[in-house]
């Protein structure tokens, strides 16, 4: 029987391999395929933001957005990357503004005690001018400046990440559950072998 089933197998071996294209079905694991290129999205990173091309043609946001209705987590995430994007610039600008003027400082004046000489031990106050500057300020500008470069980033991570989510449409997953019929013999192209159908 063993020696019988031994043989049955290997002849089904070598019909599978003398006529390529009839293998053996194989069952479909993945949830995940890709879109087709005429439906897929390309995103393109700027200097500071990050574009979605659809058939080398600049998408709108409202395209976007009508492009993303049947995803919603895409939709989410470009929705976020755009709130994020116009912060970054202006802590930017926020930030340099606050740093310099951490720097600069402000001119103050002030009386310092005169330096007395044995001949005269009496020495009127002297006003100087100096500048005072603001380390708080200083350090407060430079963390918006980092800051805000995170969020330009984090702005482009959501926006490739929204192009990443639609690009990807979950598909049905064929399993054994769902095998409707398995035929083991003469197949429906004429070979010897296994036929299921889902």
């Amino acid at each position: 029987m063993r020696s019988l089933l031994l043989a049955f197998g290997l002849f089904m071996t070598f019909a599978g391999v003398a006529q390529p294209g009839n293998a053996l079905p194989v069952v479909a694991k993945s949830a995940i395929t890709i879109t087709s290129f005429g439906d897929s999205l390309v995103a393109k990173r700027g200097l500071l933001t990050t574009t979605i091309y659809k058939n080398n043609e600049r998408q709108s946001n409202a395209a976007v957005r009508s492009l993303y209705q049947s995803n919603p987590k895409a939709l989410a995430q470009h929705r976020w990357g755009n709130i994020l994007k116009p912060i970054g610039p202006v802590m930017i600008i926020s930030g340099l503004a606050i740093g310099y003027m951490g720097i600069r400082g402000e001119q103050q004046k002030a009386f310092i005690r005169g330096i007395g000489t044995k001949t005269q031990p009496n020495v009127p106050d002297v006003e100087v001018e100096y500048t005072k500057r603001s380390l708080p300020k200083t350090l407060l500008g430079l963390g918006l400046f980092i800051g805000a470069f995170y969020m330009i980033e984090r702005s482009n991570e959501l926006t490739s990440a929204s192009v990443n989510l639609y690009n990807a449409k979950p598909s049905p997953i064929r399993d054994l559950s769902r095998l409707d019929k398995l035929k083991l013999g003469i197949t429906s192209t004429g070979n010897v072998g296994l036929e299921a159908q889902f």
